[in-house]
């Protein structure tokens, strides 16, 4: 068996895409409609299509990190206007960060 953390809770919503990238971690920029983060975020845009973005809400997500290496547990994480997340010292919501790869970059967490 191996350690899997996706499709742990998985929830994706379709919003108004106004500038949300896949793969980047996306903000409520006015009523039904998200872009790209550049601190608080409610989730990761997983795909687009046309004028519209689907955002994953709820679940386990790897995306990369900038600055210090986040420690695994609850912490809060804000975008960081490069695709990625970095530690916060504040933040609306706690993430439990599951899993941490320093030689990439890279952090799982759960949404």
């Amino acid at each position: 068996m191996n350690i899997s953390f996706n499709g742990f809770e998985n929830s994706v919503a379709t919003f108004i895409a106004d500038g949300a990238t896949k793969g980047y971690p996306v903000a409520l920029s006015d009523s039904n409609t998200v872009v790209d983060a550049d601190s608080e975020f409610i989730g990761v845009c997983v795909n687009t299509s046309g004028q519209l973005a689907g955002v994953q809400l709820r679940g386990y997500v790897e995306i990369s990190y900038s600055g210090e290496a986040p420690a695994p547990g609850y912490s809060y994480l804000a975008a960081d206007s490069n695709g990625g997340v970095m530690a916060a010292d504040t933040g609306d919501v706690k993430r439990l960060i599951i899993k941490v790869d320093a030689d990439n970059s890279i952090i799982g967490f759960i949404l």
